[in-house]
């Protein structure tokens, strides 16, 4: 029996892909990992007798490493990962164990590349970049920016409703995000626009429709330019109600002193969560996505996605990536989704069930 340890397994995205692992892969143990014992030994009972639970504290470096080891995979959902380490990937390469993040910070992301030549070394896979977007999003531009034979523009827009079901780590992560500048590539030169301006209307799949996105600091944007040599790449986010995104602009005006820090943002978002669940409870939890290609000679290919419920879709992407790598499908090293994933259309298909999936015709 295969066993995969969930770091931060007790949150609502590690739980639910613990859900969502136990109930693809019969064959497979789950370990939710995680400081809150109460909730994880709990959610391990409600998912059955393929999941266990075991206290774990990252940043204790040899019992960590212990914890990984005999693994046959570790999913680090411990955000929110601005201004952390790759303390968790260390581990795994040290414990001889494949590793999966849902990192959505470029920093992290390169410090954890970094690491590149010792996975090699020790023959050892690792994706960096999982999940939704980052993650699925990465895959979908490989597959048009392949399929186009190269690419001059790729734009990434995204909505989520509401905090979309989601914890407060990822909704610390994006007044984190929202903190930095946003890169945009422009003639294959990186140029820091300001979180949420430069407003676009998207139209996304039902249930979603068209919404107003804004500039928003991902490492997509950074990581298929590089990848891909793609002169021209932005991502855009927007949310609802529109006041949310009025609402995140004016917080990412903030000094960066005070909305930069992580245990500030941390603290406003758990004085927030409340009200934000309230808001929920109107605007639903769909999550939409669209990525716009055009090709060097002017060909332009899109593919759109939406999903009513965010944190369930996200869990079925990482499911699909954690699948890649259990099932010997990426090579040892660090790599980016785009990187890592080889049969591009079939691992979306996979990634996609549940969601209103638009593919172009070929």
């Amino acid at each position: 029996m295969q066993r995969v340890i969930i770091v931060g397994g007790t949150g609502r995205i590690g739980g639910a892909l613990g859900r969502r692992l136990a109930g693809e892969r019969p064959d497979l143990h789950v370990v939710l990992a995680g400081r809150r014992g109460t909730v994880g030994e709990k959610l391990a009972k409600e998912i059955g007798e393929q999941c266990s639970f075991k206290a774990l504290e990252i940043h204790d470096e040899d019992p960590l490493r212990e914890a990984l080891r005999g693994a046959d995979l570790v999913v680090n959902c411990a955000g929110p990962f601005q201004q952390a380490e790759p303390l968790v990937l260390a581990a795994a390469l040290d414990a001889g164990v494949p590793y999966l993040d849902i990192a959505d910070d470029l920093a992290f992301s390169r410090r954890a590349k970094e690491l590149h030549a010792r996975a090699v070394g020790r023959r050892i896979p690792a994706v960096v970049n999982g999940g939704l977007f980052p993650g699925l999003s990465n895959v979908i531009a490989g597959l048009l920016v392949e399929r186009a034979a190269g690419a001059e523009r790729v734009d990434f827009s995204y909505f989520v409703a509401g905090t979309g079901g989601a914890g407060p780590a990822v909704m610390a992560s994006t007044f984190l995000l929202a903190a930095l500048p946003a890169t945009e590539f422009v003639d294959g030169h990186p140029v820091g626009r300001k979180a949420f301006t430069g407003k676009r209307v998207v139209e996304f799949p039902a249930p979603v429709g068209r919404r107003a996105t804004f500039y928003i600091e991902l490492p997509e944007v950074s990581t298929c330019a590089e990848t891909y040599r793609v002169p021209n790449v932005s991502a855009r986010f927007g949310t609802a109600p529109g006041i949310w995104n009025t609402n995140t602009r004016a917080i990412a005006s903030l000094p960066r002193s005070w909305v930069g820090d992580r245990r500030r943002v941390a603290g406003m978002v758990s004085v927030l969560m409340p009200m934000l669940r309230a808001v929920d409870w109107f605007v639903g939890a769909a999550a939409a996505m669209r990525v716009d290609v055009v090709g060097r000679v002017g060909q332009e290919r899109t593919i759109a996605w939406a999903h009513p419920e965010t944190v369930p879709a996200i869990a079925t992407a990482i499911a699909a990536q954690a699948g890649e790598l259990l099932d010997g499908r990426v090579a040892p090293g660090v790599w980016w989704p785009e990187e890592a994933i080889k049969d591009k259309e079939a691992h979306i298909r996979r990634a996609s069930e549940g969601a209103s999936l638009i593919l172009p015709e070929d």
